[in-house]
């Protein structure tokens, strides 16, 4: 994958990972039957790196790949897969390959492989001002208090609290190496909401 004078990304089993040697491959997305825009993006990342290197399709139920190519068009014939359910198998599993990419939408799922690529359609929704004073709070409170341990007690109960009103964005998203969107609309949001840089890469439409 590369970058041409227009941000734009593009993927070339030719460069960059393809020339380090045969990757084991995780794609991830657990909506793989609904046939939709995601699984189009996600399936054609397939067809092209399954060409050089072992991908294995990563979701809830298996998807057939004369359904895939009917409906969608990208042939993912030399893909295996592996059910995985939950964000935590998700997270558990990528461990297993030397390049996870997450194409899940809003996932929250964190990469352990060697590198790992997230395919953003769209980041979330902005916090209102209230939101983000009170995320900003209870992050600032969890990084002081530190982690519940122990027992019951009064200072677990208030670690307890400020968990509850501090999602894990920042947590996952620093687990991945590249990001890449699928326009400047997201890559826009992108950097605002999770404060990363990402690369536009224009679903195969």
């Amino acid at each position: 994958m590369e970058g041409t004078d227009h941000g734009v990304a593009r993927i070339d089993p030719a460069v960059g990972v393809g020339q380090v040697k045969r990757l084991r491959i995780g794609i991830y997305d657990h909506h793989w039957l609904t046939f939709g825009g995601g699984e189009q993006v996600d399936g054609s990342l397939a067809e092209v790196l399954s060409a050089a290197h072992h991908v294995t399709l990563l979701g809830p139920r298996p998807v057939s790949a004369p359904a895939m190519r009917d409906r969608l068009g990208p042939d993912i014939s030399r893909c295996d897969f592996e059910p995985v359910r939950t964000t935590d198998e998700a997270t558990q599993i990528s461990a297993r390959f030397d390049l996870f990419i997450n194409g899940a939408f809003l996932s929250r799922a964190r990469n352990r492989a060697r590198v790992g690529w997230y395919y953003v359609m769209f980041p979330g929704a902005p916090r209102s001002g209230r939101e983000s004073r009170r995320h900003t709070i209870a992050r600032t409170a969890a990084r002081v208090l530190g982690p519940v341990s122990g027992g019951p007690s009064r200072l677990n109960t208030l670690r307890a609290l400020a968990a509850a009103h501090c999602d894990d964005t920042e947590d996952f998203v620093d687990t991945y190496q590249r990001f890449l969107s699928d326009s400047r609309y997201t890559a826009h949001w992108v950097r605002e909401l999770w404060r990363v840089s990402s690369d536009v890469l224009y679903p195969p439409v």
